[in-house]
Parts: structure tokens; sequence; C-alpha cells
């Protein structure tokens, strides 16, 4: 499991990242969740808790492994900015 968080110079798993609207909007937040077969719901309540409480669920890409899309309450997230995110956090698999 995995959580990219878009606020500041790198993300809470350390990868660098993008606030939502570019780099000169500070308090924009994307964060990104994803969530693979055979992980537990331990695992998943744990990765959440690092996500601040104010950010809202924005939509989820996938199938078998999904990718949700949190971002700052009252900040319309385009559909190329979520999908650039979600690439991003998809990027490093093996």
């Amino acid at each position: 499991m995995t959580a990219d968080r878009a606020e500041g110079p790198r993300s809470a798993a350390g990868e660098p990242t993008v606030p939502a609207d570019g780099p000169d909007a500070p308090g924009d937040m994307i964060a990104t969740l994803t969530v693979t077969p055979g992980q537990s719901l331990g695992e998943l309540a744990a990765t959440l808790a690092t996500f601040p409480d104010d950010l809202v669920f924005a939509a989820a890409f996938g199938d078998e492994t999904i990718v949700m899309v949190y971002g700052t309450p009252g900040t319309p997230l385009p559909v190329e900015t979520m999908l650039a995110v979600v690439t991003a956090s998809l990027g490093n698999w093996d």
C-alpha cells in the first residue's frame, strides 16, 4: 500500500510532490492511496491515518489495484491533474 501526498517538497512515502494547482499554490493538496489485493484493513487504516483530516474523496481509478484520490475541500481537481497524480503513484512498480 502506498500513499502519495502532493504538498511540500516530499510525500509521506518520500517521493517528490507537486501542489494541486502547481508549485505556487500552498495549502492545496492532492493525496493518493493505492490499494492492492491482499492488503489488510489495518494497513489501509494506518495509511489513511497519515492523511490530513480535512481532505475529501475526489475519485477512484483502477479495477484490481485501486488508486483513490483525495483533495482539498473547495479546490476543483481537473481530470488531467488527477490522472497525472495517479500515473505518478503507479510509476515505481517493478
